[in-house]
């Protein structure tokens, strides 16, 4: 066929373009499954507050002042995983990563989990986590990123998890609080 001929349209072979996936921003994928990770986070973490109690270091009644003392003490636990792998064990049990443009510093991530702490969970006292945590929440689902990762330019990304992941790390959150409830 020289260049001059016309094509008859019965000739051209249409195709199909694949059409494009609608990219969901990384922290819309599963709020739910990023709050279950932080709560096995701070389950782990009970569990060490609460051997301390139990052999006596310190008394029951400390144990209503043991909250914003955990949380405010895994602001340091947290940058180290998070510096050192990307994921807490929540994280990545549930299989989430938090990404960094640039080189993800134990200073960068301990800002992170400092904002964490002052935004999402209102500093641990008592009634105010409810507050922070549903402001949070709004903000995620209508951004589609948090206030701390937005501000640091950082995302979490998500990769599917498998159901037996997602009970474990419940049953464990359970276990967790009837332990410290009612040992």
């Amino acid at each position: 066929m020289s260049p001059n001929q016309a094509v008859h349209p019965s000739e051209i072979i249409h195709s199909k373009k694949p059409k494009k996936k609608r990219k969901i921003a990384p922290d819309q994928k599963n709020v739910w499954l990023r709050f279950l990770a932080r709560m096995f986070d701070y389950s782990i973490l009970s569990c060490l507050f609460s051997i301390f109690i139990i052999t006596k270091i310190w008394d029951r009644a400390s144990l209503d002042f043991a909250l914003p003392l955990e949380l405010f003490v895994w602001i340091f636990i947290e940058a180290f995983f998070l510096s050192k792998l990307r994921a807490t064990p929540g994280k990545f049990l549930l299989r989430f990563k938090v990404i960094a443009p640039k080189k993800f510093t134990y200073e960068l991530a301990l800002k992170r989990s400092f904002m964490v702490w002052m935004r999402g969970m209102g500093l641990g006292l008592y009634f105010l986590p409810f507050f922070t945590m549903f402001y949070a929440y709004s903000k995620l689902i209508n951004r589609k990123i948090t206030s701390w990762d937005r501000d640091l330019h950082l995302e979490v990304h998500h990769k599917k998890c498998p159901a037996y992941r997602v009970i474990f790390c419940i049953l464990f959150i359970v276990f967790v609080f009837f332990l410290v409830r009612f040992y």
